[in-house]
């Protein structure tokens, strides 16, 4: 067999080894091998051979195995490929079209649209926003984590294409998450069930990029958000387009009001019968107004906030003190200023009862730091403008904060209690400030002399005699006997306890008595009384003072 030949059976022998191993095929590729005619095989035969033994296409296709056969894939409609770029706004920059490319072809946010800001002239389309860009790019997400995934893309992108660094708002990680869930859930644990519910605001629901280029911002949002927010309304040329249309559906089965009236996780009774007949006592506190919550009023909120405030009053429990403030920054929110005829005093007014700010019995100085607290709190987070007026009205309020005034048992010029009242650190500074504030006007000496005769009450309750002292000296000066009267008052009202107070009561006699004495501010006759209390308490004997007695 010559070498012809053994290439041709080898040749033969290599697409055996390509075929399905079957007996048939075996056998007959092997007879047709082996078994030739004539000890040699020519080129032409073994041509011959070629093509009487190789398969069509077909045939070898379908003798193949499937994972062997070679087929084209079919071509998939991706949503990625279905998307369209939104129209460019004309004269816009080069940084846009790339980064709308990137958004619509590479992240997958669908329902893309861009809004041109850059006409300050239309005050109906930017509400503001031209302070701040020129386009806004609005697109959905499929998931809170599709829109933390293309957020970090984006990022990306814009730092490697367009060279600067953007910021991002409403993010939060995966660990940053799994941390905020932990601490919902402890908090869950102690407070009440509606401390769970994250109210349609889920985490990455709502993603803003400044890009830091040519004023772009782009916004990432989920469906559900979207409806909900709303943003296209803010912006858009055509509002009417994105107006809000669907009505609300409401539930008329009454089945479904009492199921959840059974089944809430109250302590209370669950007595529907006796609920409904309970209801009447709320009549005289309701009102029949025209009521439109998509254009509320200053009036909408007060009535509200007063509501508030009665409920809070009379159960702290299920209307915490908090719920106020919450609705003073719904209200700043929607563009109503706070003020401090209307809001801020009534605000301090609530939290001078409330409960929540009478828990530290034990601690004293802790009830007037929470105090204080929460006025800085409430002044700064508002920032109201503040009149004369206005503040003469909230001074008093500020220095009941730091005192027990609010307290039935506390010293007035009327009773005839000799309980010690301390008052915060802060209330000397207040005077001090007064001093400052109200001197140099008719009314501003009128509401000092006010202010003068409430610290020094507080600082009587006290038996602080020092304060006390230096009170009275500064209103003498300014030609003001009002605190002295005051003060013999005081005197006759509480009496003697201690050294401190015999002290006071004879510096009393000797620096201030011969002013009252003399002065033609008051009558002899009005002050009898007290002075002989006063003496009475100083001199029990009648051994001193003989001059003074026979006066009176």
């Amino acid at each position: 067999m010559n070498s012809t030949c053994i290439r041709c059976i080898s040749k033969q022998h290599t697409k055996l080894l390509l075929a399905p191993l079957t007996k048939t095929a075996v056998g007959t590729s092997l007879k047709r091998s082996f078994h030739t005619r004539g000890p040699l095989c020519t080129q032409e035969q073994d041509q011959e051979q070629k093509q009487e033994h190789t398969p069509s296409s077909t045939e070898e296709t379908s003798s193949l195995p499937w994972y062997m056969r070679e087929t084209e894939s079919p071509s998939l409609s991706s949503p990625l490929k279905q998307a369209e770029i939104p129209e460019i706004p004309s004269d816009s920059p080069q940084s846009l079209q790339p980064m709308l490319e990137f958004i619509c072809n590479k992240l997958g946010i669908t329902d893309l649209e861009v809004f041109d800001l850059r006409n300050p002239a239309d005050n109906q389309v930017n509400e503001g926003a031209e302070v701040l860009s020129d386009f806004m790019i609005i697109g959905t997400g499929k998931s809170p984590k599709h829109l933390q995934k293309a957020t970090s893309e984006l990022n990306f992108f814009i730092k490697t294409n367009l060279k600067t660094i953007p910021r991002a708002e409403g993010i939060l990680t995966s660990g940053q998450l799994a941390k905020f869930q932990r601490r919902l859930r402890k908090k869950g644990k102690r407070g009440p069930a509606y401390a769970n519910n994250d109210y349609g605001a889920a985490a990455n629901t709502w993603v803003m990029m400044d890009c830091k280029i040519d004023d772009i911002y782009v916004h990432f949002l989920t469906a559900e958000r979207r409806q909900d927010l709303n943003l296209e309304s803010l912006w858009a040329k055509d509002k009417s387009k994105y107006a809000k249309t669907e009505d609300p559906v409401y539930n008329d089965s009454i089945f479904a009001g009492i199921r959840y009236y059974s089944t809430i996780n109250n302590r209370r009774s669950n007595d529907f019968m006796k609920s409904l007949k309970q209801l009447n006592q709320f009549k005289p506190y309701s009102t029949i107004v025209d009521f439109n919550p998509e254009s509320l009023q200053r009036e909408d909120y007060t009535r509200q906030f007063q509501n508030l405030q009665r409920q809070h009053l009379k159960d702290p429990e299920a209307y915490p003190f908090n719920l106020l403030e919450r609705h003073l920054l719904s209200m700043q929110a929607n563009g109503i200023p706070v003020t401090i005829d209307s809001e801020i005093y009534p605000m301090i007014e609530t939290m001078l009862q409330s409960e929540e700010f009478h828990n530290h019995e034990e601690r004293k100085s802790a009830m007037f730091a929470a105090r204080y607290s929460f006025v800085r709190r409430l002044l700064h987070k508002f920032n109201p403008v503040i009149t004369k007026s206005e503040l003469e009205k909230l001074y008093p309020l500020l220095i009941i904060c730091g005192s027990r005034m609010d307290d039935p048992n506390f010293l007035s010029l009327d009773s005839k209690k000799t309980e010690k009242y301390p008052f915060s650190t802060i209330v000397p500074k207040l005077y001090e400030l007064s001093d400052l504030l109200f001197t140099g006007s008719l009314e501003g000496a009128q509401l000092q002399a006010q202010l003068d005769i409430i610290f020094l009450t507080i600082f009587y309750n006290r038996d602080n005699w020092k304060l006390c002292t230096d009170l009275l000296n500064t209103s003498i000066k300014r030609g003001d006997i009002g605190p002295t009267v005051a003060a013999l008052k005081l005197i006759g009202s509480k009496g003697i306890n201690g050294e401190g107070s015999l002290s006071f009561c004879q510096k009393f006699i000797d620096s201030f008595l011969p002013l009252l004495i003399t002065s033609d501010q008051v009558e002899l006759k009005d002050l009898k009384e007290d002075v002989e209390s006063l003496l009475n308490k100083c001199d029990p004997d009648g051994n001193f003072f003989h001059d003074i007695r026979q006066q009176f």
